[in-house]
C-alpha cells in the first residue's frame, strides 16, 4: 500500500508540473514535465516494494495487511 501511495504522490507532482502553478512552488515541485519520469517512479516504487517483501520474507514477518 505504501508503494502505491508513493507512486501516486510522485505522479501527482509530475502531472502538477503541467499546470500553471505559482513560481514559488517550482523549487519544491519542479518546473518541467518529463514523461519518462513516470516510468522511473514506477520502477522505483516496484524496487522498494520488492526489497520490502524480501526483508519481510527473510524475517518471517507477515505483511500488515495479511491476517
Amino acid at each position: 500500500m505504501a508503494a502505491l501511495i508513493a507512486l501516486a504522490a510522485s505522479w501527482a507532482i509530475e502531472f502538477a508540473q503541467l499546470l500553471d502553478l505559482p513560481r514559488v512552488l517550482a523549487p519544491v515541485l519542479g518546473s518541467t514535465f518529463n514523461p519518462p519520469d513516470l516510468f522511473w517512479y514506477a520502477v522505483g516504487a516496484a524496487g522498494v516494494l520488492a526489497f520490502d517483501l524480501t526483508l519481510r520474507s527473510r524475517s518471517g514477518r507477515k505483511s500488515p495487511a495479511a491476517p
